[in-house]
């Protein structure tokens, strides 16, 4: 069999070994644009396909990479830097105290220009909106009488059956009557609090978590207890086991799936250690896992609750990270405590609208979010690569970060001293937004971190502002 290259094919790969010859020999800088796709066609007589052949040879080398509207640059080839430390254990739970720092700090964000690393949403770019509204607009013409009538309290059975499949093929047992809908992510994780704690309570949390939840718990009179969270495994089962000996851990709150602000993802051993040892202990998990679906690579990480045989993780998710922040559509699965949170659910907000909920249905059911997800994946990945590189390049020496393998959130370590709140205000005033330390912790812990969102894609505007960013954070 002859096995040379046809010349199509020596072409692109010339090409291609060209260009990654003169980045590695330094001909070629890191962060510079390559001339656009016709130039270089047109200056060495090739096709536009060859053309761009090559230039995905080299993207999948991680050699370049492709910035929307603004052409191809060279990827920047700066050194890893290290992963956030790891905070001590808390010496006992606290009362919460964030809403008044959020309130200041989200004072400072109603300017729109401070979205791109501060929203933890994807850019409406790469939502499929119009597809959606579509078929919103279809169910409405169809379901005229709907529109007028309250729908089933849990929520549509049609979508709940399709969210129950998804967790079929994850390989756990789910049916739509385990499933009840909410308005979206956080009213499912009140209820889900008031579900399992009173006033009083202590709530187990990482350190860092996700800033809404110590608004909850501080909003419900509770306390939190801070637990070790590594920036790339998780929460420290150790300092878990440590924690609820006496009894005094009432309920844990766990984002196992690219957590929300570290990024972490448990390993599959450790996520069935833990459910094992909460059911032993008999403390209740709140698990949110509304990043689950948005790993990088591989397959799609199991929730907590595919180890739950007791019933006692209560599983909530939405689809305002995957598809739109205003289809306000979550859900809970409450295993054991369905009656708390069927009566919570009825006396909080009654039945979901039927109309967006049939519109969801049908968009999973034909395909179109598996489609649509595969192609969100990728491009998340690739920014929060190209905002990693950045940090790396422009921020003080020292600096850490952690390396996320799914979601669209960067954890930044600035070196001991530096003050992220005062970061915050000086950078506001220049239009360039983050979300500060402070406010992912109880006790006000972080003061030199913060979290970078990734969710629009990177341009040279971003690169902009990341690169001020570090400049302000060097003092």
């Amino acid at each position: 069999m002859d096995t040379t290259l046809s010349k199509p094919d020596r072409l692109y790969q010339r090409l291609a070994t060209e260009f990654s010859t003169g980045i590695h020999h330094g001909t070629l800088k890191p962060g510079e644009r390559l001339p656009s796709i016709r130039q270089i066609a047109q200056q060495r007589d090739l096709s536009i396909s060859t053309v761009t052949q090559a230039l995905r040879v080299l993207e999948n080398q991680g050699l370049v990479e492709a910035r929307p509207q603004s052409g191809y640059f060279v990827r920047r080839t700066t050194a890893r830097l290290p992963e956030p430390t790891q905070v001590a254990p808390a010496e006992e739970a606290t009362f919460v105290g964030v809403n008044a720092v959020l309130a200041k700090v989200r004072g400072a964000c109603q300017n729109p220009a401070l979205e791109p690393l501060t929203t933890a949403c994807p850019s409406p770019d790469l939502l499929p909106t119009e597809r959606l509204m579509k078929l919103v607009a279809k169910r409405a013409r169809s379901m005229e009488l709907e529109c007028h009538t309250y729908g089933r309290l849990r929520g549509s059975r049609t979508l709940r059956r399709q969210i129950a499949r998804r967790y079929l093929d994850l390989g756990f047992n789910v049916t739509e009557d385990d499933i009840l809908m909410t308005h979206g992510c956080m009213e499912a994780l009140s209820i889900a609090l008031r579900a399992v704690a009173k006033p009083g309570d202590t709530i187990a949390v990482e350190s860092p978590t996700y800033f809404i939840m110590l608004q909850l718990i501080e909003m419900l009179g509770m306390k939190a207890l801070e637990i070790p969270t590594h920036p790339r495994d998780g929460i420290s089962l150790e300092a878990l086991d440590l924690a609820t000996r006496d009894g005094a851990v009432k309920a844990l709150f766990v984002i196992p799936n690219s957590s929300n602000p570290l990024g972490a993802t448990m390993p599959v051993e450790r996520k069935r250690q833990l459910v094992e040892l909460m059911a032993a202990r008999d403390v209740p998990i709140i698990e949110d896992d509304v990043f689950g679906d948005l790993q990088f690579e591989g397959p799609r990480p199991l929730p907590l609750k595919a180890f739950d045989k007791a019933g006692g993780v209560i599983l909530v998710s939405s689809f305002s990270k995957t598809l739109s922040p205003g289809f306000s559509d979550g859900w809970i699965l409450p295993g054991r405590f369905l009656p708390q949170v069927e009566l919570m659910k009825s006396l909080n907000s009654g039945p979901m609208p039927t109309v967006m909920q049939m519109a969801l249905a049908e968009f999973l059911e034909s395909g179109g979010y598996e489609h649509h997800l595969r192609q969100l994946r990728r491009a998340l990945g690739q920014q929060v690569r190209s905002v990693s590189e950045a940090v790396a390049e422009y921020f003080p020496d020292g600096t850490r970060i952690s390396r996320p393998s799914g979601g669209f959130v960067l954890w930044v370590e600035l070196p001991q001293g530096a003050d992220t709140l005062a970061l915050h205000a000086r950078a506001a005033s220049e239009n360039i937004g983050f979300a500060p330390g402070p406010i992912f912790s109880a006790a006000g812990r972080f003061q030199n971190c913060l979290r970078l969102s990734c969710g629009y894609p990177y341009t040279g505007q971003l690169e902009k502002m990341i690169r001020r960013l570090g400049a302000l954070a060097q003092g």
